[in-house]
């Protein structure tokens, strides 16, 4: 991954904003039919996306093994629905897809028959792998908190009518952390008009429509900086977080991306990937598609973590990004904060006292998530913020990577930059880039480059 003034990226990982009410459940197998009777409204599963990837990446393949859909379904007797899971199983059982061969582009991986005037809610895929090409070595991708599903809740659901496509962009950040490469997801989904030419497989051009209609189901976030500080290895990292536009977003991790003093008594060099093995067929129509018969490369048992300077007495080279995610737990509304300290560089910023709290835990790729904040019932969750709420996000303790007993402290040097960055569902996200010593008045906002890190 590149560094400096590149732009900096994050994997995908975590569960994005779920439907809540379920009056009752049933499974419905999708039965793909040429001519479906009238009563029936075709459902194009499309995706489409701008990744975020580390610098030299070659390819992003993600295989899908089954799509499911939350809808609710008229009964037939007026105003009554009935609410359904729908799964459907690409052709072949399984598809493969480079991620990097759909920007600008669309690809249909199933459709639905589905009964005229149901309201779809969510799209949820069921993904077996990921694997990453970076200069030429392959290696796993761990969807971040450990997930092996993407969900995609739709933008205004409404009632079908006619045929109709889940137009869904996936929009992943994949990051290289201390325990391997991992992906943020932060989808949009929006239902639209059919084009009539969708089929299982198929690959057209974004249209302005459409790109136009993701666009207007985005959200939009504020971040302000309240604490960055250290006192021996531990570590207090402290945002305030709004949500600026006119739909909920739900927090999916943060990035902190920076000079870290690293020590560990277990490092390793991870295993890599077999060059040699099918990196799938990227010529495949001419799209860029991965062989949909599941053509990955054998990317070992292990992904690279860190490596060990025999040098450095103990100490590990070059990790220098963490990911937080959110622990579902709230604590207390926010109040006033004034922090120092005589170790370090830290901000201080008064936050809105209508602002509930929440804990964050440091993402762990071995042990699932290194909780330091001492409370083991708190679970990693998404944390949905409605418009013009806010919430303040805060971790105090150990920045460690369980079973490699690796510890990252924020070196903070005067002068030297750290980039905050926050990956929300809707494609929520901001960046920010701040300048030691750290305070809201020493952090500017960036905008992200999809084809950079």
């Amino acid at each position: 991954m590149a560094y400096g003034k590149r732009f900096w990226v994050y994997p995908a990982a975590a569960v994005l904003l779920a439907v809540v009410i379920i009056a009752a459940t049933a499974i419905y197998m999708g039965v793909q039919t040429k001519t479906p009777p009238s009563s029936y409204s075709v459902l194009a599963i499309k995706l489409t996306d701008p990744p975020q990837v580390p610098d030299g990446t070659q390819w992003l393949n993600v295989t899908f093994t089954q799509v499911s859909l939350l809808i609710a379904e008229p009964t037939g007797s007026s105003g009554q629905v009935i609410t359904k899971s729908v799964t459907i199983t690409p052709q072949g059982g399984s598809a493969t897809i480079d991620l990097l061969a759909l920007q600008n582009y669309t690809y249909t991986l199933a459709q639905a028959n589905l009964t005229q005037g149901s309201v779809v809610y969510s799209v949820t895929f069921t993904v077996s792998k990921i694997v990453i090409d970076v200069n030429g070595t392959q290696s796993p991708v761990t969807i971040t908190g450990g997930a092996t599903t993407l969900q995609a809740v739709i933008a205004n659901p409404k009632s079908l009518t006619g045929d109709n496509e889940a137009l869904i962009q996936l929009n992943p950040v994949v990051v290289n952390t201390p325990s391997g490469y991992q992906l943020i997801p932060s989808t949009v989904a929006v239902i639209t008009p059919s084009h009539g030419q969708e089929h299982e497989g198929g690959m057209s051009t974004l249209s302005q429509q459409e790109e136009k209609e993701l666009e207007e189901a985005t959200g939009n976030l504020s971040v302000k900086i309240l604490t960055l500080s250290v006192s021996g290895s531990n570590t207090t990292f402290m945002l305030l977080v709004n949500n600026t536009g006119s739909i909920p977003v739900q927090l999916v991790a943060i990035g902190l991306h920076g000079e870290f003093n690293v020590t560990g008594s277990a490092c390793r060099a991870g295993q890599e990937g077999d060059h040699n093995q099918g990196q799938g067929d990227h010529n495949q129509g001419g799209n860029g598609m991965g062989d949909q018969q599941g053509g990955e490369g054998n990317s070992g048992d292990s992904a690279s973590v860190v490596t060990l300077n025999p040098a450095d007495h103990g100490e590990c080279e070059h990790p220098d990004q963490v990911v937080f995610i959110p622990l579902n737990t709230s604590s207390t509304q926010a109040t006033s904060t004034t922090t120092s300290s005589s170790t370090s560089t830290t901000t201080t910023s008064a936050s809105n006292a209508k602002c509930q709290v929440f804990n964050m835990s440091v993402v762990n790729g071995e042990d699932g998530n290194d909780n330091s904040q001492g409370d083991e019932n708190q679970q990693p969750a998404g944390i949905v913020i409605q418009p013009h709420e806010c919430v303040e996000l805060v971790f105090k303790g150990v920045i460690g990577f369980g079973s490699s007993n690796l510890t990252l402290v924020p070196s903070l040097t005067a002068g030297s930059t750290y980039t905050i960055h926050i990956i929300a569902s809707n494609s929520a996200e901001q960046k920010l880039e701040c300048t030691v010593p750290v305070s809201p008045a020493s952090c500017r906002p960036v905008t992200s480059d999809n084809n950079d890190s």
